[in-house]
């Protein structure tokens, strides 16, 4: 997943529901870490207009939950992506949800509730390895300090 991730510098992240805010601090760890552009879109934003930006140049992550309401949605829209041309890459999510992407990583065995809080890890680990591989420091990125300042 990091080596699909380095080939490109536009990528997508994308859920719903409970993992939504997952979705997000995917997105924001990728772009603190590893210095990418990213759009977190909820599956229903995404849905709606932004759908027309997905190509094979851009990467799509998605986030899901083993099982829960949101689930039939996001393996649709991972099907959609994909025929799209864009690489799928999941984190989480059942047997169908992996199938349809290209690449996935697996997540916790938790019910929908707890999911997003476990989900944060495997793509910390993601992050990381993406980080290393690009040749940058994860334990320092740029422009993060210690400190918040705010005015």
């Amino acid at each position: 997943m990091a080596e699909r991730l380095a080939a490109t510098d536009e990528v997508l992240t994308s859920g719903r529901g409970l993992t939504f805010g997952t979705t997000l601090e995917v997105a924001l760890k990728l772009e603190e870490t590893c210095l990418r552009p990213v759009r977190g879109l909820s599956y229903a934003d995404l849905k709606h207009g932004p759908i027309a930006i997905v190509d094979h140049d851009l990467a799509t992550v998605l986030v899901a939950a083993p099982a829960g309401p949101t689930l039939p949605g996001l393996l649709e829209l991972a099907e959609t992506i994909r025929a799209k041309g864009s690489p799928v890459l999941g984190i989480g999510g059942d047997d169908r949800f992996r199938a349809a992407c290209d690449l996935t990583l697996p997540g916790p065995e938790l019910g929908e509730e707890l999911a997003p809080l476990a989900l944060v890890i495997p793509a910390q680990l993601m992050v990381e390895r993406l980080a290393r591989r690009l040749g940058l420091d994860p334990d320092a990125p740029r422009g993060l300090r210690k400190v918040t300042q705010t005015d």
